[in-house]
């Protein structure tokens, strides 16, 4: 368990409780600051996740820029246009941070694990059907929109199922009637000996 000695404080509790979505302990490690949320993953262990805080300075620099549509301390929400841009850019074999130095946006600020983040969130919004569209606050239980061949291919794969259950309920009654039949008759065969 970390002691807390790797972020220089020596009031970091042992033990680190709290569910994802609590808010996050503040702490600071050589003059910055840090998000530290706690999880517990599937293995019952306790994870610790450090997330470096954007500060007002760099939320001014960065809301500067036409391709940043927000900035908080915790998150930075990128313009369609940009996400866009930027997935022509990876498809093209550019790196996310050249896109971003490219566009005037300070990597520094956002540091490594945003830009990986946001190089895979571009990626799968280029997948989705709402495509770069800002998807919070939507309703994502809509069903998906089908191609024609989608839809008849799922019509076909439902009609097979239905066919196979029916079968299976004319042989279950089939075996119920054969059954109902022969205790008539050893019924019937025990009656008539009286």
């Amino acid at each position: 368990m970390d002691t807390g000695k790797k972020w220089g404080k020596t009031d970091i509790p042992e033990k680190w409780t709290g569910k994802k979505r609590q808010t996050p302990n503040l702490w600071t490690r050589k003059g910055k600051k840090f998000a530290i949320m706690c999880t517990t993953g599937k293995d019952g262990m306790e994870h610790k996740m450090a997330r470096k805080l954007i500060t007002k300075e760099e939320i001014e620099k960065l809301t500067q820029s036409p391709y940043v549509a927000k900035a908080t301390p915790y998150q930075v929400s990128f313009t369609k246009e940009f996400k866009q841009m930027a997935y022509q850019g990876i498809m093209e074999g550019k790196l996310m941070r050249e896109i971003l130095i490219d566009s005037g946006i300070d990597v520094g600020i956002l540091g490594d694990r945003r830009i990986w983040t946001l190089t895979d969130q571009i990626k799968k919004a280029a997948e989705r059907v709402g495509g770069f569209e800002d998807q919070r606050g939507k309703n994502r239980r809509k069903p998906k929109e089908m191609t024609e061949e989608q839809l008849m291919a799922e019509r076909i794969e439902r009609l097979e199922h239905e066919l196979a259950y029916t079968r299976q309920e004319v042989e279950f009654l089939k075996k119920l009637q054969a059954a109902n039949m022969e205790a008539q008759k050893k019924w019937e065969s025990r009656h008539r000996q009286k």
